[in-house]
Protein backbone atom coordinates (compact mmCIF):
# COMPACT_ATOMS: atom_id res chain seq x y z
CA UNK A 1 0.00 0.00 0.00
CA UNK A 2 2.80 2.46 0.65
CA UNK A 3 1.74 5.93 1.69
CA UNK A 4 -1.25 6.08 -0.62
CA UNK A 5 -3.68 3.89 1.32
CA UNK A 6 -6.73 2.34 -0.28
CA UNK A 7 -9.06 4.34 -2.51
CA UNK A 8 -12.74 3.40 -2.51
CA UNK A 9 -13.38 3.66 -6.26
CA UNK A 10 -17.06 2.79 -5.81
CA UNK A 11 -17.48 6.17 -4.07
CA UNK A 12 -14.79 8.26 -5.70
CA UNK A 13 -15.78 8.16 -9.35
CA UNK A 14 -15.10 11.21 -11.47
CA UNK A 15 -16.41 14.37 -9.85
CA UNK A 16 -17.32 15.93 -13.20
CA UNK A 17 -19.62 12.98 -13.95
CA UNK A 18 -21.49 13.56 -10.67
CA UNK A 19 -22.15 17.23 -11.48
CA UNK A 20 -24.55 16.47 -14.33
CA UNK A 21 -27.32 14.28 -12.85
CA UNK A 22 -30.14 16.25 -11.15
CA UNK A 23 -28.39 19.59 -11.71
CA UNK A 24 -31.60 21.60 -11.39
CA UNK A 25 -32.63 19.83 -8.17
CA UNK A 26 -29.15 20.36 -6.68
CA UNK A 27 -29.29 24.04 -7.64
CA UNK A 28 -32.70 24.49 -5.96
CA UNK A 29 -31.48 22.61 -2.89
CA UNK A 30 -28.36 24.77 -2.80
CA UNK A 31 -30.37 28.00 -3.07
CA UNK A 32 -32.77 26.92 -0.32
CA UNK A 33 -29.98 25.82 2.03
CA UNK A 34 -28.06 29.04 1.41
CA UNK A 35 -31.17 31.09 2.18
CA UNK A 36 -31.05 29.71 5.74
CA UNK A 37 -27.58 31.15 6.35
CA UNK A 38 -27.33 34.31 8.45
CA UNK A 39 -24.43 36.65 9.01
CA UNK A 40 -21.83 35.46 11.54
CA UNK A 41 -22.49 31.81 10.69
CA UNK A 42 -19.92 29.08 10.22
CA UNK A 43 -20.57 26.51 7.51
CA UNK A 44 -19.10 23.07 7.11
CA UNK A 45 -19.43 21.95 3.50
CA UNK A 46 -18.28 18.43 2.74
CA UNK A 47 -17.33 16.90 -0.58
CA UNK A 48 -20.09 16.60 -3.13
CA UNK A 49 -21.89 18.40 -5.89
CA UNK A 50 -24.85 19.54 -3.75
CA UNK A 51 -22.59 21.44 -1.31
CA UNK A 52 -20.90 22.96 -4.35
CA UNK A 53 -24.28 24.33 -5.46
CA UNK A 54 -24.92 25.76 -1.99
CA UNK A 55 -21.55 27.53 -2.13
CA UNK A 56 -22.77 29.51 -5.14
CA UNK A 57 -25.53 31.31 -3.21
CA UNK A 58 -24.29 32.91 0.03
CA UNK A 59 -25.51 36.28 -1.24
CA UNK A 60 -23.99 39.41 0.22
CA UNK A 61 -23.91 38.17 3.80
CA UNK A 62 -20.90 39.13 5.89
CA UNK A 63 -18.71 37.50 8.50
CA UNK A 64 -19.20 33.96 7.24
CA UNK A 65 -16.68 31.19 7.82
CA UNK A 66 -16.77 28.31 5.34
CA UNK A 67 -14.88 25.15 6.29
CA UNK A 68 -14.55 22.50 3.63
CA UNK A 69 -12.47 19.63 2.36
CA UNK A 70 -13.80 20.35 -1.12
CA UNK A 71 -11.44 22.42 -3.24
CA UNK A 72 -14.25 23.33 -5.66
CA UNK A 73 -16.42 24.71 -2.82
CA UNK A 74 -13.43 26.60 -1.45
CA UNK A 75 -12.62 28.13 -4.83
CA UNK A 76 -16.22 29.31 -5.24
CA UNK A 77 -16.60 30.73 -1.73
CA UNK A 78 -13.30 32.61 -1.76
CA UNK A 79 -14.86 34.96 -4.33
CA UNK A 80 -17.37 36.29 -1.78
CA UNK A 81 -15.72 39.15 0.15
CA UNK A 82 -17.82 38.55 3.29
CA UNK A 83 -16.65 34.95 3.62
CA UNK A 84 -13.45 33.55 5.08
CA UNK A 85 -12.57 30.10 3.79
CA UNK A 86 -10.73 27.38 5.67
CA UNK A 87 -9.82 24.30 3.67
CA UNK A 88 -9.12 21.10 5.55
CA UNK A 89 -5.54 19.91 5.26
CA UNK A 90 -4.42 16.81 3.52
CA UNK A 91 -3.56 15.64 0.06
CA UNK A 92 -5.98 16.67 -2.69
CA UNK A 93 -7.38 13.64 -4.52
CA UNK A 94 -7.01 14.16 -8.26
CA UNK A 95 -10.21 12.27 -8.92
CA UNK A 96 -12.65 14.53 -7.09
CA UNK A 97 -10.80 17.42 -5.44
CA UNK A 98 -11.38 16.24 -1.87
CA UNK A 99 -8.77 16.77 0.80
CA UNK A 100 -7.74 13.40 2.13
CA UNK A 101 -5.32 12.46 4.89
CA UNK A 102 -3.04 9.71 3.69
CA UNK A 103 -2.60 6.77 5.99
CA UNK A 104 0.71 5.02 6.20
Amino acid sequence: MGSHGIINYAYAYAYAARREPATDAKRRLGEKAASLISENHSLILHIGTAPEQMARYPGNKHRLLAISNNIYVSNIMMNFPGCDVLIAGGVVRHLDGAGQVRRR
